[in-house]
């Protein structure tokens, strides 16, 4: 440990005393390594000398302010941290200590787990906590904000630059190597998240549970992992979002936990720019899990009793996708839309012109999402039900003669 200047501070209010180190640098306690855990500007610390001296080891404040810490794991297991040994006095009982008012302010905190590729990149603004050792049990509690600059695991980026409100609550128990995540709550943009579980260190074994309360439509979107929240950016979202579910496992660069998550949207809407679109009065529940190998694989979403209309006219469905590595697609739906609205979707849909009319369905689609795109492979696809047409009229400026009140009924059965 390097210190640039040290202010003692006992004169004013003894037997408390105050303690204030500037230009801090904490080395990392692995071998052949000169990088730091911990490079500070100030860290202050506050106490009473005679609890100190009568084997009471609690600090009243201790501030740490504008700096890095940054905790890893190798790729071979070895911490940078332990400096922290295990606390014993002399007769081998353990020292409990107790920091009661711990202020961190402007502190980039990074967790790094290289075995793992796991990375969590958190800038504290302004958190205060506690810390009250009892044993081998680590009790600690968090209340602030934070910055989330990116939450990685493997090839995914999670919470990206989002600033959130935290209270939680944890227990660390160093000879077991566990966390216990007592029931906490994350809020994000006025959306409530609860969190709590169990995490086991070494063995990288999880059972986390987290719910969403009075979630948003938009807020929820934006949490995915940049590949899928860009499929979704281009859509305006409102509407009320929940969920709840856990991820129950191990989490290691080989394996994955089980994930399984129960959601449902009310009043929901989704407009898209460059159709001029706008899908409104959404509602549907769902689930999401990712099967008995915990593989893309073996992943599945369901949509239930999906609803919602069109510029007026009403639509329903049921969605299922399994196998996320090649999506095979299972779809019901019904309802009307009327042929301007239906072409809007059409690939150079500027080329259609006087649409006019009202396409009635009730069909059943079956088959992998590669067979949809391709003439030649969409008689693979299942399918069932019908399709009626009522006036239906258009201009098509590549074909010469156009359509005029056309009606009828397509029939599909290809079971």
């Amino acid at each position: 440990m390097e210190v640039g200047i040290i202010d003692i501070n006992w004169w004013t209010d003894f037997p408390n005393i105050s303690l204030r180190f500037q230009d801090v640098f904490i080395e990392e306690s692995l071998e052949r390594s000169s990088f730091p855990l911990a490079k500070l500007e100030e860290l202050s610390l506050s106490f009473n000398t005679l609890d100190f001296l009568q084997g009471d080891y609690s600090f009243e404040k201790i501030i740490l302010k504008r700096g890095e810490v940054t905790i890893r794991t190798t790729r071979t297991g070895e911490r940078n941290y332990d400096i922290i040994k295990s606390s014993n006095n002399a007769s081998g009982q353990s020292v409990n200590f107790n920091l009661k008012n711990i202020q961190i302010q402007a502190v980039q905190v990074n967790y790094v787990d290289e075995a793992l590729k796991q990375s969590y990149l958190q800038y504290a603004d302004e958190l205060k906590a506690s810390l009250n050792k009892v044993g081998d049990v680590y009790h600690i509690i968090a209340d602030g904000i934070i910055n989330s600059k990116a939450i990685k695991i493997g090839e995914y980026s999670y919470f990206e630059n989002k600033n959130l409100t935290v209270k939680t609550k944890l227990n660390y128990n160093q000879a077991a190597e566990t966390v216990d995540i007592l029931p906490s709550e994350l809020l994000l943009a006025n959306n409530e998240f609860q969190v709590f579980g169990k995490y086991e260190i070494l063995n990288s074994n999880m059972n986390i549970q987290v719910k969403g309360v009075e979630s948003d439509f938009t807020t929820l979107i934006s949490l995915l992992p940049p590949d899928y929240r860009k499929q979704l950016s281009e859509y305006e979202s409102t509407g009320n979002a929940e969920f709840e579910g856990s991820l129950i496992g191990k989490l290691t660069s080989k394996e994955s936990p089980q994930i399984n998550f129960n959601f449902s949207v009310e009043n929901a809407s989704l407009f898209q720019p460059e159709y001029n679109t706008r899908f409104e009065d959404l509602s549907f529940h769902g689930n999401f899990n990712n099967g008995a190998r915990q593989s893309l694989k073996t992943s599945q979403l369901v949509l239930k009793d999906l609803k919602g209309n069109l510029k007026g006219k009403p639509f329903s469905a049921n969605l299922g996708v399994k196998d996320f590595e090649n999506y095979l697609i299972n779809l019901s739906t019904e309802g009307q839309i009327s042929t301007q609205d239906l072409f809007t979707f059409f690939p150079n849909h500027e080329k259609y012109t006087k649409l006019e009319g009202l396409i009635e369905f009730d069909v059943r689609l079956a088959g992998y999402f590669e067979d949809f795109k391709q003439a030649s492979t969409a008689s693979r696809i299942n399918n069932s039900g019908e399709i009626i047409l009522t006036n239906l009229s258009g201009v098509y400026e590549d074909y010469p003669l156009p359509i005029s009140e056309v009606n009828g009924r397509l029939m599909f059965n290809k079971n």
